[in-house]
C-alpha cells in the first residue's frame, strides 16, 4: 500500500499528504481543523495530535494510515466552549497602555474575540488560542518573565491567548483569571482540545 498521498479532494474526500515521523508515526501539514479527533477514532490509530494546522498520528502494530477524510470535516469539528473569567489580571492596565485603549476597551475586545484552540502544550492542558485582532495581536512577550504565574491565569502575547493550568514561570501578560481547572486532577483529562471555539463569560 502506498502511504504517501497527494493532498486534495476527490468524491467528497480529503486526501492526506502523509510524511513519516520515525517508524510508526506520520504527520500531515495543512490538515483541516478537527482532523485529529476524527483520526483518533479510526481502526489502527493509536494516538492523534493536532497543532497549528499539522496533524500527527501514531499507528498500532499492523495499523494502516487512513487514506481519506470526509470533506467539510473542519466546518463542524470544533466544540463551542464557554469559560468563566474575571478580568482582574495585574497586567491589564499595562496592556491597555501599550495599545492606547482604556482597560474597558481591552476587556470588550477580549470578550468579543472569536478564539480558536490551535494547540495544547507547553503544560498539559495549556491552550494556545488565536483570534485576537488589531493592536492586541501585536503585543509581544514580556521582556522579563515572571518567576511564578498563578494557576488559572488568563494571559496573552504574540497574537495568542492562553490559560495557565498550573503555577509556573511565564512570560505572557496576565489579564484575567479563569476559575475552572484546565485539567481534571482525578482523570487527568484536559478541558480543551485543538479545534475548540472558546468564548468568555463573566464570572461573579
Amino acid at each position: 500500500m502506498d502511504l504517501h498521498h497527494t493532498q486534495g479532494e476527490a468524491m467528497g474526500v480529503v486526501i492526506p499528504d502523509w510524511q513519516p515521523l520515525g517508524d510508526r508515526a506520520w504527520e500531515w501539514v495543512g490538515a483541516p481543523r478537527g482532523a485529529a479527533a476524527w483520526l483518533a477514532l479510526q481502526p489502527g490509530v493509536s494516538e492523534a495530535w493536532e497543532a497549528f494546522g499539522t496533524v500527527a498520528v501514531e499507528l498500532e502494530d499492523g495499523g494502516v494510515l487512513p487514506g481519506g477524510l470526509p470533506e467539510g470535516l473542519g466546518a463542524s469539528a470544533g466544540r463551542e466552549v464557554v469559560l468563566p473569567v474575571r478580568w482582574d489580571g495585574p497586567d491589564l492596565d499595562d496592556v491597555a497602555s501599550q495599545v492606547g485603549w482604556t482597560r474597558e476597551q481591552v476587556i470588550e475586545e477580549l470578550m468579543q474575540a472569536p478564539l480558536v484552540v490551535e494547540a495544547i502544550g507547553f503544560q498539559p492542558g495549556f491552550p494556545y488560542m488565536t483570534g485576537l485582532t488589531g493592536p492586541l495581536a501585536e503585543i509581544p512577550r514580556r521582556e522579563t518573565p515572571r518567576p511564578q504565574v498563578p494557576a488559572g491565569s488568563v494571559a496573552l502575547a504574540q497574537g495568542m491567548v492562553g490559560v495557565y493550568p498550573r503555577a509556573c514561570p511565564g512570560g505572557w501578560w496576565l489579564v484575567g483569571t479563569c476559575p475552572v481547572p484546565m485539567v481534571d486532577e482525578a482523570t487527568e483529562e484536559v478541558r480543551l482540545r485543538a479545534g475548540d471555539e472558546v468564548r468568555w463569560e463573566l464570572s461573579g
